[in-house]
């Protein structure tokens, strides 16, 4: 009896975490749909949880890609204001959270590149800039370490973060 009790705790943890998830989910595409960047992002800052990252990250970044309405109304603020959470990202032991940060830094750093490219030359013309341009390239030449360590995993992961690091080394 007791091994059935504690099946029963196990699927009623379960449960709660998946409604939670589902909760959060629910949230962040409210603000999807209003097309709410601002509120999406301060949103998932606020959770601080990676699977959600993981879940509506590669959306903005498949957005930022294919340039479409939603794409061109991400800024560099709200890319500025994501970076930490991705280098949290970076870090985990999740693969496929690794690879959804390795993504959308190499699709911002595509979107920005000239812009970032001229950062790294040094000071010029700052009034046609975004003010978060300069900490935006801090923040991923920061980052190069830790990407520099991905590209020794196989598979996917490995390759991604090749790709990434040469955008960075070009960059920096």
């Amino acid at each position: 009896m007791d091994a059935a009790v504690k099946i029963s705790d196990g699927h009623r943890t379960m449960l709660e975490i998946l409604e939670a998830r589902k909760m959060r989910l629910d949230a962040s595409l409210t603000f999807w749909n209003r097309r709410d960047l601002l509120q999406l992002t301060s949103y998932l800052l606020k959770t601080n949880d990676n699977s959600l990252y993981h879940d509506v990250i590669p959306q903005v970044t498949r957005c930022i890609k294919e340039e479409n309405e939603i794409g061109k109304m991400v800024t560099l603020g709200m890319c500025l204001e994501l970076l930490p959470a991705m280098q949290m990202l970076l870090k985990t032991k999740f693969e496929a959270y690794i690879i959804t940060s390795l993504d959308f830094l190499r699709v911002m750093c595509h979107r920005w590149y000239l812009e970032l490219k001229n950062i790294s030359r040094g000071p010029s013309d700052l009034q046609n800039q975004s003010l978060s341009l300069s900490p935006i390239h801090f923040q991923l030449m920061n980052m190069r370490a830790t990407v520099k360590k991905l590209c020794r995993r196989d598979g996917k992961l490995g390759e991604r973060a090749k790709v990434l690091h040469d955008l960075l080394d070009e960059l920096s």
